[in-house]
């Protein structure tokens, strides 16, 4: 009998331990998922979804993580589009420009490569917007963008201060051979 015992006692210690040891892994392997996933976000890093499949409440804790990582993503994005584009014409403004021409010459420099930057001033376009209606200033921002339509890999255009619009020959573009020499 006491033989019988000691041997249930194993046993049952040997089932307690396990399941106890099985029971917090099950805790901890999606709380750790969930640790990395807030720590990807806090950097800046949106592009993956929490994938803690639960029903419990890790799992719904899961599930508003991942509303509130795209929630932020789309913010984010909306942020980034408010800055760097001008939201009567669409196109690309000062702020982004002047970024993307500091990069294309130092690619220039770099590789000791021709850059050219074309600008096409419209004048009154706020006078043509303001009498004619946002019809005729689309209209003219048409007649702006065509000179670009003439060159293969159409180079990339930009808005500034309302008056002038600029055609950019990124650098990088030379080096694939895309428009060529000068």
């Amino acid at each position: 009998l006491r033989e019988t015992l000691l041997a249930l006692l194993l046993i049952s210690l040997t089932a307690s331990v396990l399941g106890s040891y099985l029971i917090a892994r099950s805790v901890t392997r999606p709380l750790r998922s969930l640790t990395e996933s807030a720590t990807k976000m806090q950097q800046g890093d949106y592009s993956e979804a929490i994938d803690v499949r639960q029903d419990d409440e890790i799992g719904v804790l899961a599930t508003s993580l991942n509303h509130m990582r795209q929630g932020i993503a789309t913010r984010e994005s909306e942020i980034l589009r408010l800055a760097y584009q001008d939201s009567l014409t669409g196109l690309p403004n000062r702020a982004l420009f002047n970024d993307r021409l500091t990069q294309a010459t130092a690619i220039a420099k770099r590789k000791d490569l021709p850059l050219s930057i074309v600008v096409i001033d419209l004048d009154r376009f706020k006078t043509v917007n303001d009498t004619l209606g946002h019809a005729a200033g689309d209209e003219l921002l048409d007649v702006a963008r065509r000179p670009a339509g003439t060159i293969p890999d159409p180079p990339r255009m930009h808005e500034i201060d309302g008056a002038a619009i600029t055609t950019q020959f990124d650098a990088q573009a030379f080096v694939k051979g895309d428009l060529g020499p000068g």
